[in-house]
C-alpha cells in the first residue's frame, strides 16, 4: 500500500476520534494498514496515559487488549520464584507487546512496566483477532514481527551462554543507541533512555558489579562516557568493534 492510502486510511476516520488517529501517524505499521481494517481494530482502540512504575501487565494473568507504545518505553521483565529480576527489554514508540497471550489464549507472558510516563493504544483483543482473521496482509505483518523476535530471542540465549560480558554489554548498548540514540554531536550520541546501571545488569543477567567493571573498562578505552542514568556513546565504530569475535590462534579452525 502507497502512503497516500495508508494516509487516505487515517483520515477516514479523523473527525470521529481526531486524538486517537493523531496518535496512530507515529505507529507506521498501523498507519500503512488498508481502511477497512483499521476500522475494525479501531472500533475497539482507545488510549491510555500511564505514569512511571505503573504496572500495565502482571505475567500470567489474562491479557484483554493488544498494546502499542505511541509515546514514552515500557519495561518488559520477569521475576522467578527466588526473587531475581530479568529485564527482558524496553519497548520504544511503535512497538506492540501482549500478542502472543492473545493468539494463544494463556496468559502473559511477561510484567509490563511504564519506565517513564507512557501514551499507551490499546485494542480490545476480539476487535484485534477479527481484524486478523480478515486481513492476510495484518497476519503476515505479525507472523514477520513474530519471527524478528524469535531470531533475537535465540541470538540472546547463544550470547548468553557462550560470548563474554564486554561482547554481551556492546551488543545491547547498540541495540539501545539505534533505538533511543540522539544525533551525533560534538561530544558523541546519548542514549536517551534513562537506565540504571542495575537496570542494564538486570538486563545482561550479570551483577551490578561486573557490570560497573565492564562500564568502566569501555569508558578508559574512550567507547563510552558514563552519567547520572546516561551513557554517551563517543565512538560507535569502537563499540560495534567490540561485538566481533576476536581472531583466533594461527591455524584454529571456528567450529
Amino acid at each position: 500500500m502507497t502512503t497516500d492510502a495508508a494516509q487516505t486510511g487515517i483520515e477516514t476516520h479523523a473527525q470521529a476520534d481526531p486524538e486517537l488517529l493523531d496518535a496512530l501517524r507515529p505507529v507506521r505499521w498501523l498507519r500503512e494498514l488498508a481502511p477497512p481494517v483499521l476500522s475494525m481494530l479501531l472500533a475497539g482502540a482507545r488510549l491510555r496515559t500511564v505514569a512511571a512504575g505503573t504496572t500495565v501487565m502482571r505475567r500470567g494473568e489474562r491479557v484483554e487488549w493488544l498494546y502499542v507504545v505511541v509515546t514514552g518505553s515500557l519495561e518488559l521483565s520477569t521475576t522467578t520464584a527466588g526473587g531475581r529480576r530479568h529485564v527482558s527489554s524496553y519497548l520504544e514508540p511503535g512497538q506492540l507487546f501482549g500478542l502472543i497471550p492473545l493468539l494463544d489464549d494463556r496468559g502473559a507472558i511477561h510484567d509490563a512496566a511504564a519506565h517513564e510516563t507512557s501514551r499507551l493504544l490499546t485494542v480490545e483483543a476480539g476487535a484485534f483477532r477479527a481484524a486478523l482473521r480478515a486481513d492476510p496482509a495484518l497476519q503476515a505483518r505479525m507472523l514477520s514481527l513474530l519471527a524478528m523476535r524469535s531470531r533475537r530471542l535465540y541470538a540472546s540465549v547463544t550470547a548468553s551462554s557462550v560470548q563474554p560480558l564486554p561482547m554481551r554489554l556492546a551488543r545491547l548498548l547498540l541495540s539501545l543507541h539505534a533505538a533511543y540514540g540522539t544525533e551525533p554531536g560534538a561530544e558523541g550520541a546519548t542514549i536517551g533512555l534513562r537506565l540504571s546501571q542495575e537496570s542494564l545488569a538486570e538486563m545482561l543477567g550479570v551483577p551490578r558489579q561486573r557490570l560497573n567493571a565492564a562500564l568502566k573498562a569501555m569508558e578508559r578505552d574512550g567507547i563510552v562516557r558514563m552519567g547520572y542514568s546516561r551513557i554517551v556513546v563517543l565512538d560507535e565504530a569502537a563499540l560495534r568493534a567490540v561485538t566481533s569475535d576476536p581472531p583466533g590462534p594461527a591455524g584454529a579452525r571456528r567450529r
